[in-house]
């Protein structure tokens, strides 16, 4: 039988009208509960007679209290006029239950048939399959299921998002963004979804996998960089790539250099180009903003496949829904749940601090559901948000466990277990603080849902900050302690923890109760430079937390991020001279990235950068100015195989001479896009860079092939939607609105009664 417990009330009735309206061959009504009277659906049969049904979707419940319920509706049909009355529930019903229940009803009813039970339903939907597609959450509860039971190893692997999908499925509310995003997925392979902080985004996303399961693609989960991808990628297997937050959680410079426009670019157009592929890319649409500005292929290749979908703020209804969805899973008492129906919902609904995420916090068993004030703390929790991690920080977490949130705040995104526990160790052993590997996992289990989120990256395990809100009240809970502040600068054990704390912003505004430094005050590091300084020179040549997966023949192993070092440097020119290592030191350092770009080793667009933010220093040695710039330059001329290695040495020698297109480099690179003609089919990615630099050439004749192959590409594309847009399947299904506050109202209403 199928999974019903996905389903709220409201979702099983839908599905119940549906599944009636297909096997009768009839248009069939359905009524908001509070004005039924007795009637949940209704129906006029080519006779004239008129059929009416009750559903029953008691998943939570014994049959004793379904019974109970029942017997409640008998004295309701006394004044209704009808010909055909059907019960129908999703629990699973043994011959005499479907008796006791027809016994009741049989003035009403022909026979015990007249009763559905949850495999009924089963049975209807399998008869009815078209109707089970068009019912998201449950369709893919059970091709999801299927899929798991068929891949255990998978299963098994992926264990961590399979959790968050069954998580999500419960609790999502169904609208068009869905339906457009699987349209763009269809026609492009592609879909990025763009939107502010907590508009649903991962939600989004993560019903879109399912979707793909399903359909029996296999997910692949990209945490840290889109060489993940890559190295996954599996020749004609089915596969759809997740990667949430792609160019970072907080800022775009979070993610600056690993998810680069040339790889990432790469990536996209081939999987646009493959029957067998799905990627699925989230991010926040103030850091996409940014990131446009640096990552010019992103940008183009939008322009090109049109894979963005931006999603608009959430309808008074949408909040209303997502609500209702989130407290039917949870266990609210039947205090509480009154409240709700008596104009509680309006509370929550229409607070200006509403938030699916503090809506998906409020209804865990954590905070306190049972308790008769639940729905004054709900909206108390909504006005001061700081104060449901203040509390459990304060007063439920040991020291050990807060000097673990702290550190791991430290970190830029999140970070492998065995790294973590290394600059948990340190901190704890300069702040006097008891810890041990037991510790620290205890520690990491207790936090885990509220302040931490565990993850794995490949096969190793990983943590991160649950949400950036609770990032930003332990940024804050850092600049308000001075001693914890000099204890993480002085126990650092990556590079990467002092960047976090030196580039750092406190969230002041939302924390402002708790908080005595403003919104855009960086960390109060005056006293500590020095040490700052110092933990920079300590740790450059150390590893970093952020690795990547690099396959080469059969060596496999994990590797610095491209470009981590010229990162580094970067960062310690925009400092104050305070924070700044010696001046020799950093001089040398220099010399030393420049050795490494003779040998190739390095990172094109953030070595561009060095340069260029050396030439504005005074400080640096005029020799090594001239050093490391003779070494990009030969660097930049000497690799020219791949468009990308065009773009960063035309851009440079724009920027850093005024040369335009040297006409030398012309026969070179009318060679390279003949290359790169041959080696894509239908056409490269970045066809757009190809036309420019050709242009800015004078290649006419390249420019003309080049542009003959962007033709093909539009026409390809706009016959491909038309193909789509006159599919009924492709088309966005509209859902059923409550307009009113008395709707809505009636919605909320049947809380206290489905739950029996």
């Amino acid at each position: 039988m199928r999974n019903w417990s996905v389903l709220t009330d409201l979702d099983f009735e839908a599905l119940i009208c549906d599944l009636l309206a297909a096997d009768l061959g009839i248009p069939v009504e359905r009524f908001a509960r509070g004005r039924d009277g007795g009637v949940d659906l209704r129906w006029t049969l080519e006779t004239g007679d008129v059929g009416i049904a009750q559903c029953k979707h008691y998943p939570k419940s014994s049959f004793s209290q379904l019974l109970a319920a029942a017997r409640e509706e008998v004295p309701k049909l006394a004044n209704l006029e009808f010909t055909e009355y059907k019960f129908i529930t999703s629990q699973e019903l043994g011959v005499s239950q479907k008796e006791q229940i027809y016994n009741l009803f049989s003035e009403h009813m022909r026979s015990p048939q007249d009763v559905y039970s949850g495999f009924d339903v089963d049975q209807l939907v399998a008869r009815h399959p078209e109707v089970e597609r068009r019912h998201v959450k449950l369709w893919l509860a059970s091709g999801t299921q299927l899929f798991w039971a068929t891949h255990s190893e998978l299963a098994n692997r992926s264990e961590a998002l399979r959790e968050r999908l069954e998580r999500t499925l419960h609790r999502y509310v169904d609208s068009t963004a869905f339906g457009l995003a699987t349209r763009l997925l269809s026609e492009h392979k592609v879909c990025l979804i763009a939107g502010e902080p907590g508009i649903g985004k991962t939600v989004l996303a993560r019903m879109l996998v399912a979707e793909a399961i399903a359909r029996g693609f296999e997910p692949v989960e990209v945490s840290m960089d889109i060489d993940e991808a890559w190295a996954a990628m599996q020749g004609d297997r089915l596969q759809v790539f997740l990667y949430d937050d792609f160019l970072g959680k907080i800022t775009f410079s979070e993610r600056m250099g690993k998810n680069e426009d040339a790889r990432l670019s790469d990536f996209i157009g081939k999987v646009s180009g493959m029957e067998s592929k799905l990627l699925i890319m989230t991010t926040r649409e103030y850091i996409l903003r940014d990131a446009r500005r640096d990552y010019r292929q992103l940008e183009r290749m939008d322009r090109r496949l049109h894979f963005l979908l931006e999603l608009e703020a959430y309808s008074r209804l949408d909040k209303a829904r997502i609500l209702y969805n989130h407290i039917w899973h949870a266990d609210i008492s039947r205090e509480s749940l009154r409240g709700l129906a008596d104009g509680g919902w309006s509370r929550v609904v229409d607070h200006p601090n509403y938030s699916p995420r503090l809506i998906e916090y409020c209804t865990r068993p954590s905070f306190g559901l049972a308790a008769d004030d639940y729905l004054d703390r709900f909206v108390d929790a909504l006005a001061h948000p700081e104060e449901i991690w203040s509390e459990a920080y304060d007063r439920h977490l040991t020291e050990e466990q807060r000097a673990l949130l702290v550190v791991v705040a430290s970190f830029p995104a999140e970070v492998g277990i065995n790294d973590l526990q290394s600059a948990h160790f340190s901190f704890c052993a300069h702040m006097g603080i008891p810890t041990s590997v037991r510790g620290l996992r205890a520690s990491l289990e207790v936090a885990e849902g509220t302040f931490v989120a565990l993850s794995k990256r490949d096969d190793d395990p990983a943590a991160g900050l649950y949400s950036p809100s609770v990032g930003e009240f332990l940024l804050d809970v850092i600049a308000n302690d001075h001693e914890l502040l000099a204890g993480l600068v002085r126990s650092a054990m990556f590079f990467e923890q002092l960047s976090t704390l030196a580039t750092a912003r406190t969230g002041g505004v939302s924390l402002g109760r708790r908080s005595t430094v403003g919104p855009t005050d960086a960390l109060p590091l005056d006293d500590f430079w020095p040490d700052v300084a110092a933990g920079f020179t300590r740790t450059f040549d150390g590893p970093t937390p952020d690795r990547i997966l690099n396959q080469t023949g059969y060596m496999t192993g994990y590797e610095p991020p491209f470009g981590y070092l010229e990162r580094r440097l970067l960062l310690l020119l925009n400092l104050p001279a305070a924070a700044r290592p010696d001046v020799s030191w950093i001089n040398d350092k220099l010399r030393y990235v420049a050795d490494r770009w003779k040998q190739g080793k390095g990172w094109k667009p953030d070595a561009v950068k060095l340069v260029q933010a050396v030439g504005r220093e005074d400080f640096i040695h005029g020799e090594v100015k001239d050093y490391i710039k003779i070494a990009l330059e030969s660097w930049l001329s000497g690799q020219l195989s791949e468009t990308t290695d065009w773009n960063i040495y035309l851009d440079y020698l724009q920027e850093d001479r005024g040369v335009d297109h040297p006409a030398d480099l012309a026969i070179a690179f009318e060679e390279h896009s003949q290359s790169e003609l041959d080696r894509w089919d239908p056409s490269p990615p970045d066809l757009d860079d190809l036309i420019y630099h050709a242009q800015r050439f004078g290649l006419d004749e390249v420019t003309d092939l080049l542009r003959e192959k962007a033709s093909e590409d539009e026409e390809r594309e706009e016959a491909r939607a038309g193909q789509l847009a006159s599919t009924p399947a492709a088309r966005p299904r509209p859902g059923r609105a409550w307009a009113s506050d008395a709707d809505i109202e009636a919605m909320f209403s049947r809380l206290a009664q489905s739950h029996g």
